[in-house]
């Protein structure tokens, strides 16, 4: 484990295992059931995306003293020490880089059928200002104008890559570059519908791969629901805060002792509501199984899990 030599002599715990993905495929539900787990220590923050460098995210934990640091508080009671980043999967530099610093990690996929995946994935960047269009198939044809120059990226966008849907939803290519760096031995794929129909279950499998204790829960409430802004135009406004004030108001709240008060936060907060159902549209969701038709038969070869239920209405 390629880990600095003052956290070996700490005896300090790293992170054994990682919950790499994808985005709205469950990652949020899972690291939490295992957070309750007594045997388990998981990051807080959750989402620390050290690993992939090759991406522009808020909040991501660059230096790597500062990563080792979030995992201070895990003990010897801590069977198993691990974090989640949705991104990872979708980066690609994220594999390289935790293989070079521990080749034995642990790794949890999360899998969901492609036209599902990308629809909650839109919705979810919608609702964080990076998405501007009102629409999933409005957004999947702005990709190429955006690309070209001939539209604009929002201005709430933080990372113009994560707008690129064909990318974000190739998962049998990003699986498949995974695989160039961890033997198929250090992975586990966990899929949504298995997930959501049987979480004691999944929960159960999860505990035996990274090595820790079942520790007998039964019960799995729904995590991360889908969200939205009850007024776009604050959550806009919110979201346009430049980050180095945002970054002072930090630093003085932590010098007065007042880590956990935020406006902004409070603010969003209020401003955000549970999700109204909504579906992705058949003929949509057709075009998108048929334009990702190679891919998903990749992943079906690399995970040896028929999907050809995905291609289903």
């Amino acid at each position: 484990m390629h880990v600095p030599s003052s956290a070996l002599d700490n005896q300090q715990k790293i992170p054994g295992f990682c919950i790499f993905g994808a985005p709205k495929c469950g990652t949020t539900a899972l690291s939490e059931y295992l957070r309750n787990n007594p045997s388990v220590y998981m990051s807080s923050p959750k989402e620390l995306h050290h690993f992939c460098d090759d991406l522009s995210i808020p909040g991501r934990i660059a230096a790597r003293e500062d990563y080792l640091r979030v995992f201070s508080p895990a003990t010897q009671r801590h069977l198993a020490v691990g974090e989640a980043s949705p991104l990872y999967l979708l980066s690609e530099s994220a594999a390289r880089n935790l293989h070079a610093f521990n080749p034995q990690a642990r790794i949890i996929v999360m899998l969901r059928a492609t036209p599902e995946y990308l629809y909650s994935y839109y919705r979810h960047l919608f609702f964080l200002g990076d998405e501007d269009q009102a629409s999933f198939e409005a957004a999947w044809q702005a990709q190429e104008d955006r690309k070209s120059g001939k539209i604009p990226y929002p201005s709430g966008c933080r990372e113009p890559k994560r707008l690129d849907y064909f990318w974000a939803g190739r998962l049998g290519l990003h699986v498949q570059r995974l695989l160039t760096h961890f033997p198929a031995s250090q992975l586990k794929f966990v899929f949504f519908e298995d997930f959501a129909g049987d979480p004691r279950g999944v929960y159960r499998e999860v505990l035996e791969f990274i090595g820790a204790r079942d520790d007998g829960s039964q019960e799995f409430p729904k995590i991360n629901r889908a969200q939205q802004s009850r007024s776009l135009w604050l959550a806009q406004g919110l979201r346009r805060i430049p980050q180095p004030l945002v970054a002072r108001a930090a630093s003085v709240k932590r010098s007065l002792g007042v880590g956990r008060l935020s406006l902004t936060g409070w603010l969003n907060r209020l401003n955000t509501r549970e999700a109204d159902p909504d579906r992705l549209d058949p003929a949509t969701r057709a075009a998108l199984t048929d334009r990702f038709g190679e891919d998903i038969a990749l992943l079906s070869r690399l995970t040896g899990r028929s999907l050809d239920h995905w291609r289903q209405p």
